[in-house]
């Protein structure tokens, strides 16, 4: 009977040990764990004998649930570098698909705002616009259509492929035409996809509907091929991609990734509209090590269990589970009270419909202590206007046969009444359950956007799109009754620095005093509108000809120069450009555009005063929009090119201590295009930034090739415009190209303008301090001719302090202004700063500035701006010595 007894409890021990790895609940590893150590302590008492074997039974019972529930923990810890190195790759493949979706999306929507403000599109000008804002170099859309009336009328680029879609009927495109019909319809924009497209590839198309017009759609087709080939291309061999892009209706793997352990897989999910994109990715290095520490694990715990079973008599183990339950249960009721208070919600229920128990949340949304409140005390808390008909409805509902009950109403916090959205539900237990939201500021918002949509928030003038409609009918008005129309565009001239000096409040305060005064000089039938943050408009109607105009805008300008009592009394200056109907147009947007070229020909020509619309600001236009358009072609084909400019110590002037890169552009069909027409024309798009990189990399390139001949301690300044310097991704560019051309930072200096830190912005500061960081200095370009203060000054990495040539040549015209360029000398060295004059042309200047300590002279007077092969004979740098001249 012995033996039999004791295999039995041997087979049982040993099967609760061979059990343990199978399972997956703690409580049966504890039970089949200590039916192994009873099993085996009753062999021991029932057969002392070469007790040994059954100790090593007994030590491996709790060993091998150790082993199984510590194992990932180890597991984890060993890959926890690899796992951030895998999430580094995941935020590169995030950031390459976000590239992918909303650069194209913003290109798209850059071309409809073009089309938007065309009324007729040749193809010429269609293909024009897109090589301009999607080169073939950064284009990634198969194809970009334009369809009137979802007819294809335009593609680009103009291949075979989509030649052939010209004509194609977008409603009749399977599985498509009926969401392009729905964007037609609607004039809403939409994402189909992921889709099987013409091109025979899968991917997503934009469709835009053109604001403005209700006939024209644009439709951006991007293959997912291209992007699973970008993604491929971004990872190293051992990671393994999965993308998963889907909408509500259809779901496309764009990439697959096989299973692995739960450790080695993150999951990421990225929405843009209506699409989603799942993201998995593991790492075969990362199995690599799990392998590796489980082998590790497993023959640790081999050893470990030989050793104490040799050493080990009894040994009790006891195993303290928390209860899971409990706390599960526990963590749950926090998260939902957590996520009310979130979402600015609190929910009540009731077991009888009289009295209701309050949620915490609730409690505090309402303002009561009490845990439950009676029915007819909530009802007491509705607004009193509404109190009867809403209590009203809510009793009915208790009392019927309906299941929900959604209503909005406001309840009495405090003293304040608050709207809520209430959703009421019945249980099957005749109970029933609320949920209240504070809807109250999105209430008040509505009801703003309602007064927005016509009028102006702050001067209650009309607002663009208001003004606009009634422009439009009092031109039907002036059509039928055959007289004249003059809108006029009135902008304060230096707005900025007004509100800089002032502070915003006084800036409002001006808008409004502007708008009376405009309101106060015009008729009942005369329009006054705000277009922008400084810019007004007046319809005046029946105005006459141009010679009655005239008199009331001189009048209206009269009484807008009047001064404007603020904290101080303030004298702004305006200036106002206009147009006609008949004469300069004959509808809205025409003459909206002319006013516009009118008043940027007096803001350049005429400050304080106004102009009106002539052809020849339109052939000034014309021109600009040549230059405009010639500017990409120019910096791609490299019709720019790089003159330099020295600057020389003020009291060695042989010393030549530093020089200016400064671009110029000889066009084949514009001919020479100077500085001062292109620049100014770049820095208001996009292009500025294009030149500035241009720029800086063939500076780079010219210093990498001609290193030799340029003195070592010779600083080359490189201008960077304000655009440039507010961009994020300037730091990263610019280590790229000083990387790529192995240049060093502190040969360079960075010019920059009063205009671009007029305001403390935070991506310029964060910019300055991170290219000071890797050696570049500093020069502050222009100064005394902007509205930059000290505290701004002393705030930045400021290295050097250039003196506008305005002042230098005004040097001698007069007491007033040889004090003024004193004075900015020596605000340049109480900062600290290295101050150099620009426009030096005679040599009474030179030995002006020289007494005034001037550390460096630029101009005329020493040198010219030449290219770098007729300079470098010329560049020295010597000892400083005091030079008589």
């Amino acid at each position: 009977m012995l033996p039999i007894l004791k295999m039995a409890l041997i087979a049982v021990a040993l099967a609760c040990l061979v059990l343990i790895p199978f399972t997956s609940s703690p409580w049966l590893d504890v039970t089949l764990t200590l039916a192994a150590i009873t099993a085996t302590v009753a062999i021991i008492l029932v057969h002392a004998t070469n007790v040994l074997p059954f100790l090593m039974i007994m030590a491996a019972a709790p060993i091998i649930p150790f082993v199984k529930w510590f194992e990932p923990a180890f597991e984890k810890q060993a890959i926890e570098s690899e796992i951030q190195a895998l999430n580094s790759e995941l935020d590169v493949v995030e950031g390459s698909i976000n590239q992918f979706f909303l650069n194209n999306a913003s290109a798209l929507e850059s071309i409809e705002v073009l089309i938007g403000h065309e009324q007729e599109i040749d193809d010429a000008l269609y293909q024009r616009w897109l090589l301009q804002i999607l080169p073939a170099a950064r284009n990634q859309f198969l194809n970009v259509a334009l369809s009137r009336d979802l007819v294809i009328e335009h593609v680009y680029p103009r291949t075979d492929t989509n030649l052939k879609v010209i004509g194609v009927d977008q409603a009749n495109i399977p599985n498509q035409g009926l969401l392009y019909k729905y964007a037609a319809s609607t004039r809403q924009p939409l994402i189909i996809g992921p889709v099987m497209l013409l091109q025979g590839v899968p991917g997503i198309i934009y469709v835009r509907p053109v604001k403005g017009t209700d006939d024209l759609i644009l439709a951006g087709v991007l293959s997912l091929d291209f992007l699973r080939t970008d993604l491929e291309l971004l990872l190293p061999t051992y990671v393994r991609l999965g993308v998963d892009i889907s909408t509500l209706a259809v779901s496309y793997p764009l990439m697959e990734t096989p299973d692995t352990n739960a450790l080695n897989q993150l999951e990421r999910s990225l929405k843009f509209g209506e699409i989603d994109v799942s993201l998995k990715v593991s790492s075969t290095q990362v199995d690599d090590i799990i392998n590796r520490t489980q082998t590790i694990t497993r023959t640790s715990a081999v050893a470990f269990w030989l050793a104490i079973s040799l050493i080990l008599s009894l040994q009790h183990i006891n195993y303290r589970m928390r209860e899971a339950q409990r706390q599960a249960l526990k963590k749950s009721e926090s998260k939902f009270v957590a996520a009310q208070r979130l979402g600015q919600m609190g929910s009540w229920s009731s077991d009888d419909s009289a009295t209701m128990i309050l949620s915490e949340p609730l409690q505090e949304l309402i303002l009561t202590t009490s845990e439950t409140m009676t029915l007819d005390d909530f009802f007491s808390r509705l607004h009193p206007a509404t109190r009867e008909q809403e209590s009203k409805q809510i009793r009915q509902f208790l009392n019927s046969d309906k299941k929900n009950l959604t209503i909005e109403h406001q309840l009495k916090a405090n003293d304040d009444y608050r709207w809520f959205e209430h959703r009421i539900a019945k249980s099957k237990e005749k109970g029933c359950t609320g949920i209240l939201r504070d809807v109250h500021t999105l209430r008040k918002r509505d009801e703003q956007v309602a007064l927005l949509e016509s009028f102006d928030s702050l001067t209650g003038a009309a607002n663009r799109h208001y003004f606009k409609q009634l422009t439009i009918q009092n031109l039907a008005v002036c059509e039928r009754r055959r007289t004249t129309l003059a809108l006029v565009l009135v902008n304060i001239d230096d707005f900025r620095a007004i509100n800089e000096k002032h502070g915003h409040v006084m800036g409002d305060e001006l808008l409004k005093q502007v708008t009376h005064r405009l309101q106060s000089s015009s008729r009942k039938s005369d329009t006054i509108a705000r277009l922008s943050g400084d810019t007004f408009a007046i319809a005046l109607v029946d105005i006459g000809k141009n010679k009655q105009s005239v008199l009331v805008i001189e009048q209206i300008l009269r009484r807008l120069k009047e001064p404007y009592v603020l904290t101080e009394d303030i004298y702004p200056q305006f200036t106002l450009g206009a147009s006609m109907y008949p004469d300069d147009g004959y509808n809205y947007d025409t003459l909206l555009r002319m006013a516009e070229s009118a008043l940027s020909s007096a803001k350049s020509h005429a400050r304080g005063h106004y102009r009106f619309y002539s052809a020849e600001l339109s052939e000034q236009t014309d021109r600009r929009q040549k230059v405009l358009a010639a500017i990409p072609a120019a910096i791609r084909n490299n019709h720019l090119s790089l003159v330099y400019q020295p600057r020389v110590n003020s009291h060695l002037t042989t010393n030549t201590t530093s020089m200016e890169a400064l671009v110029r552009w000889n066009d084949p069909e514009l001919g020479f295009v100077s500085p001062g027409e292109f620049i100014p024309i770049a820095e208001q798009s996009s292009l500025i930034a294009d030149i500035g990189q241009w720029v800086m990399e063939h500076v780079f390139a010219t210093v990498a090739q001609y290193g030799h001949a340029i003195p070592e301690q010779l600083s080359i300044s490189i201008n960077l415009s304000p655009r440039q310097l507010e961009d994020s991704g300037l730091v990263t560019v610019v280590k790229e190209l000083v990387q790529k051309y192995k240049v060093r930072a502190c040969q360079f200096e960075l010019e920059i303008t009063e205009y671009s830190i007029s305001e403390e912005s935070e991506a310029v500061l964060n910019n300055m301090r991170e290219l000071n960081a890797m050696g570049f200095r500093f020069a502050l370009d222009d100064f005394g001719t902007g509205y930059s203060n000290l505290g701004i000054l002393q705030s930045l990495p400021l290295h050097v302090l250039k003196v506008d040539m305005s002042f230098i040549r005004a040097i001698g015209a007069s007491d007033k202004s040889d004090e003024l360029v004193k004075a900015i000398v020596s605000i340049g060295h109480t900062l600290g700063l290295s101050v150099v004059a620009e426009g030096v042309e005679s040599a009474a200047q030179v030995s002006f500035l020289r007494e005034l300590n001037c550390d460096e002279l630029q101009g005329f007077y020493f040198f010219k701006p030449t290219a770098i092969e007729d300079l470098l004979p010329h560049l020295s740098i010597e000892q400083h010595k005091t030079e008589m001249r």
